[in-house]
């Protein structure tokens, strides 16, 4: 008599199996020899592109957002039982 894999165990079967080739091709640079992926746009280009404007604005955002420190700090309403 054979038995058959649970659908349960099939299923961790088939998700904890480790893939054994790689996906991306590296390329390396001649001035450095840092891995980079082989994709359409590099961010390290010098060349600007629209995504430059949007952080040139992020930029200029103030970190505590036009939100300065509170005058006067006040209490809460204090709870008499």
């Amino acid at each position: 008599m054979l038995l058959e894999d649970s659908p349960s165990t099939a299923l961790e079967k088939l998700s904890t199996t480790t893939p054994t080739t790689v996906v991306r091709k590296l390329l390396y640079s001649e001035t450095d020899n840092m891995p980079k992926a082989a994709n359409k746009s590099n961010i390290n280009s010098p060349e600007k592109d629209d995504g430059d404007k949007e952080t040139a604005q992020l930029d200029t955002i103030p970190n505590n957002k036009g939100k300065g420190p509170a005058d006067t700090i006040e209490s809460p309403p204090k709870r008499f039982k």
